[in-house]
């Protein structure tokens, strides 16, 4: 099973804006590559690929002490992030589960970041803003499921986070959280 799946601009819907639109095109673009290669790929594999990637890119940290394979590794991640999804609905086989495994480990993969550099920093500074962002990480997944319990229980079109988009720093996405740890790995 096979959807007809290429990109053209009339085909290709763009859900989100900005940094979003860009890795959501670069995912959309690994998953046509991917589908190229062959139609028999698990998403989930994809999926636990896009962990890998950023375990890798801790490991090299430590045994090198330069940031730039975090930072590599976690744009990596974050391409394949969206390719499984479009990979996924490309050849039909969305699942619950899967939706549900790549949930779990873009959390895993932002804490475990988060707890990397907290525990490789010297600076008390630097040590309570990656704790202060790692607070209001865990407010935004909170966001995100009590929005989910409202629209179960209410039935109503809310978007996800809607109510905390009134204070910027609640309102950051998942991208967001890659690109101020990669800027912040890259500044330090």
């Amino acid at each position: 099973k096979r959807k007809d799946y290429s990109i053209k601009k009339e085909n290709y819907q763009m859900r989100e804006n900005g940094l979003k639109r860009i890795y959501r095109f670069l995912g959309k673009i690994t998953s046509v590559k991917l589908l190229d290669i062959s139609t028999k790929i698990n998403p989930n594999h994809i999926t636990i690929s896009s962990f890998i990637s950023v375990l890798f890119g801790i490991l090299l940290v430590v045994f090198t002490n330069n940031p730039i394979y975090l930072v590599i590794g976690m744009q990596l991640a974050l391409i394949l992030d969206y390719a499984d999804g479009e990979y996924a609905r490309a050849t039909l086989k969305t699942s619950k589960n899967g939706h549900y495994l790549d949930s779990m480990l873009d959390i895993f993969k932002i804490v475990l970041v988060y707890c990397f550099i907290y525990f490789i920093n010297n600076s008390e500074i630097d040590r309570v803003l990656v704790f202060l962002n790692l607070a209001i990480f865990s407010i935004f997944l909170w966001s995100k499921i009590d929005i989910g319990k409202i629209k179960t229980s209410v039935n109503t079109d809310f978007k996800e986070g809607s109510y905390f988009k009134t204070n910027l720093l609640f309102g950051y996405s998942l991208v967001h959280h890659y690109l101020y740890i990669s800027f912040y790995l890259l500044t330090a």
